[in-house]
């Protein structure tokens, strides 16, 4: 993109992980304490040896990248603020990036007013079951139209 002047500079390259599936993260910053052993409900980055994790850290530290860890009610509190505020139904993966990108402002690391793309991966029903767990209401009703309007308070 630098070379064919779609960019002024090379942007930094960022990582989030799950706190206890954090390989990328934990050889950025060092921490010979990781958890390996532990799990998330962001299934799509439950993985304990990322097959490019090298080239991942590489590029990150050649653009002076961020990195991130996040915890299980980080992920879910911006899998419901997307849904909430953005109208945007992400499974748990998806939401990583919105919930790392928080963390990294809170901790000062990012301002307001940088630019930053965010990838979301995923559509909540790839994986609802953490909405499900968390938000389940849910009730049955007879498949016609009046159940449905009833059930929606529809008048």
């Amino acid at each position: 993109m630098e070379y064919l002047d779609v960019v002024d500079k090379i942007p930094g390259f960022g990582c989030i992980q799950a706190q206890g599936v954090s390989p990328i993260v934990d050889s950025i910053n060092n921490n010979t304490d990781s958890k390996k052993e532990e799990k998330t409900i962001a299934g799509g980055i439950d993985i304990k040896s990322p097959l490019n994790g090298p080239r991942a850290i590489k590029c990150i530290n050649k653009t002076k990248g961020l990195v991130a860890a996040i915890t299980e009610t980080e992920i879910l509190d911006a899998q419901r603020d997307l849904a909430r505020l953005e109208g945007i139904g992400a499974e748990p993966t998806g939401a990583v990036p919105i919930a790392g990108i928080r963390k990294l402002a809170e901790e000062g690391k990012i301002d307001c007013d940088e630019c930053i793309v965010c990838m979301i991966t995923g559509h909540v029903l790839k994986d609802p079951s953490a909405i499900l767990n968390r938000y389940d209401t849910s009730e049955n009703i007879e498949a016609n139209l009046t159940s449905v309007l009833n059930a929606l308070k529809v008048k």
